[in-house]
């Protein structure tokens, strides 16, 4: 991750030449790194790196769904993904409902039971 100041003098020596090919060379970094900052500083104003996302922040359930989901789960224990993705009604993918219910310590079925094979057990 290359400093602040670095960013600036990138975006600075490619808006005086135009070329993030001699910026590049002059700099020593590469020239679609130098495009990517000047294209980022074109865009939003500045060149610092975007903020990560934190994952904590980004929960597609809620303590409220996860209250709903242990009552579903205490209520019937073989519920598959999909029906745990039903009953709250928000649409998620079953990755994420199965994370959620590892998170929470909960059992996860995660298809319908199949019928029995006619061959009988081997």
């Amino acid at each position: 991750m290359y400093s602040m100041d670095f960013r600036r003098l990138a975006v600075e020596r490619h808006r005086e030449c135009g070329s993030s090919n001699e910026v590049a060379e002059e700099m020593g970094c590469s020239p679609a790194w130098v495009r990517r900052q000047a294209q980022h500083e074109r865009e939003r104003g500045t060149v610092e790196p975007r903020s990560r996302a934190r994952l904590g922040e980004q929960r597609a359930y809620d303590d409220a769904d996860e209250r709903k989901i242990r009552e579903l789960i205490g209520a019937k224990p073989d519920a598959t993904l999909a029906e745990v993705i039903e009953a709250l009604g928000k649409p998620v993918s079953q990755s994420t409902a199965s994370r959620t219910l590892t998170r929470l310590g909960l059992p996860r079925k995660k298809s319908l039971r199949t019928p029995p094979s006619r061959a009988g057990t081997t």
